[in-house]
């Protein structure tokens, strides 16, 4: 694990956090509720994605490496990545990060417009946080 890989994973989360803000930028004022036209849909689907990409990339990549500078035999699934980065403080809450990956996998998979318009609503709440612990996290290690 390199230093040299860390620096490309926070290249690449300052790049998708940029993408995020401007969707979370053009969402978050924006009623979440049925029907959802398709031109909403298509704006929020972009949000979804790109929220989604972010969690992605800071829990399963970017966690991970730090842990190991930390622990190099850890070799945790996700929640335990969330635990071990709550006790590092970089992150303030593994719950909510946990809820952030199950919303994550919900949203790839729902179909149903009630059930998705309330995920959607929760990213939406929750997308400050994302921004907000990431950010913070870049500038700790």
């Amino acid at each position: 694990m390199s230093k040299e890989l860390l620096e490309t994973y926070q290249k690449t989360l300052q790049k998708a956090l940029k993408h995020l803000e401007y969707s979370y930028n053009k969402i978050h004022t924006l009623p979440i509720e049925a029907p959802l036209d398709e031109e909403k849909l298509e704006i929020l689907e972009s949000f979804i994605a790109r929220m989604a990409r972010v969690s992605d990339i800071f829990m399963t990549k970017y966690l991970r490496l730090v842990i190991s500078f930390e622990d190099p035999a850890f070799e945790g699934s996700v929640r335990d990545i969330c635990n071990f980065a709550e006790k590092l403080n970089i992150i303030d809450s593994a719950d909510l990060w946990i809820e952030i990956r199950n919303i994550r996998n919900a949203t790839a998979h729902e179909y149903e417009e009630e059930d998705l318009i309330k995920f959607l609503q929760r990213s939406q709440q929750l997308c400050p946080i994302v921004l907000k612990t990431v950010n913070r996290a870049l500038t700790k290690v």
